[in-house]
């Protein structure tokens, strides 16, 4: 099938209205994959045209969207601000509209962030700084959740929290780094177009393309300072549709890469971050069913609510071990403080049900199941 594609005169009109390029600084160009996204996309380009860096260009890719978010680009790419192309293929998907948008940037560092995602004020340069190390191919931003108004929302919040300040950080420290988050994160051009871009055989392109970078031998950064302020569902069953596509595509990209655990010519660091992510996010959860089903077979003479007691009070201490730590080593400690009050709805609720969501998204790609985006 040939894909359609349109490219605007709006992109030539930014291109010439570009300014030159600046010494010493690295160009940035900022791709959106834009699809039905007109609720949100005039407040995304205005932030990533206000952001204060020197030399960087913004490319929207509107990716054959059904409303308004076309037009609401448009006025943005008249005025030279920003190159708008557009992409309209039926059949498109996250991955190929990056791998399009790639096309016409000019950039040293190219930065994908989500058409839903705000970049805090001085974040683009604190991304961008890690770069001044040639071994650094790629940056992971610090995404934090913006809508915290329902009591979802705001497990969300949390959890993001406690990856991004304990476990993003920790992974950086130890060069174990996998994931970089699509919503917002910074690739070197050089070695982005080396390996093929974004692969558009799995559902997480942003983890998959992390592996493959992984591949190269160079280093993945975690920008701590670096900060996106992202929008998380607010519906059960639209946050349920996301985490199935994560678990899904997670296992999936994994066993695209699998090689990346078996092969000695890669890194060390490389190829135990990938198992450790194997055994503790999959086969543990496995375990760990069978461990919670088997119990009353263990210890019969215990009642069920005692069994129940005591894993919870074992889980509620883990919990708040972690959230102690993430708010120790997190330089914004004290406005978090707010989320210990959750972590008994997140530990009795929250966690055993993202568990059986993430198991239904293994058993359904292990049995080669589809699932829908």
């Amino acid at each position: 099938m040939v894909v359609k594609c349109t490219v605007l005169l709006y992109g030539k009109i930014a291109k010439k209205n570009a300014k030159p390029p600046v010494k010493g600084v690295p160009r940035v160009s900022i791709i959106v994959p834009a699809h039905n996204e007109g609720a949100v996309i005039g407040g995304t380009i205005e932030s990533l045209v206000a952001l204060p860096y020197p030399d960087k260009e913004v490319v929207v890719v509107d990716d054959n969207s059904s409303d308004d978010t076309y037009l609401k680009a448009k006025s943005y790419a008249v005025r030279g601000d920003i190159i708008l192309v557009r992409k309209t293929d039926p059949h498109s998907n996250k991955a190929m509209a990056l791998r399009y948008g790639a096309k016409f940037v000019s950039g040293d560092i190219i930065l994908c962030i989500d058409a839903d995602t705000i970049i805090q004020n001085e974040s683009l340069i604190r991304i961008v700084e890690p770069f001044d190390d040639p071994k650094i191919v790629a940056v992971a931003g610090n995404v934090r959740v913006y809508n915290t108004q329902s009591l979802l929302e705001k497990i969300q919040a949390y959890e993001y929290f406690l990856a991004m300040e304990m476990g993003r950080t920790f992974q950086s420290l130890i060069q174990s780094l996998i994931i970089i988050p699509g919503a917002f994160g910074a690739f070197r051009r050089r070695i982005m177009d080396s390996i093929g871009g974004f692969d558009a055989d799995t559902i997480t392109e942003d983890f998959d393309f992390a592996l493959k970078l992984r591949k190269t031998g160079f280093k993945i950064a975690f920008a701590e300072d670096a900060i996106a302020w992202t929008f998380v569902p607010n519906r059960l069953s639209d946050w349920s549709r996301q985490r199935i596509r994560w678990a899904y595509g997670q296992l999936q990209s994994i066993m695209k890469h699998k090689d990346l655990m078996i092969n000695i010519k890669f890194r060390l660091n490389s190829i135990l971050s990938l198992i450790d992510m194997l055994l503790m996010d999959v086969f543990l959860l496995f375990i760990r069913l069978f461990w919670f089903l088997s119990l009353p077979w263990f210890f019969p003479s215990i009642p069920l609510w005692k069994l129940a007691a005591l894993n919870f009070s074992f889980y509620l201490a883990m919990e708040l071990i972690q959230a102690m730590v993430a708010l120790i080593v997190s330089p914004r400690g004290k406005k978090e403080l707010g989320y210990l009050s959750l972590i008994p709805i997140v530990v009795l609720f929250y966690r055993p049900l993202y568990s059986f969501i993430r198991l239904f998204a293994y058993l359904k790609a292990i049995l080669g199941l589809k699932v829908a985006w």
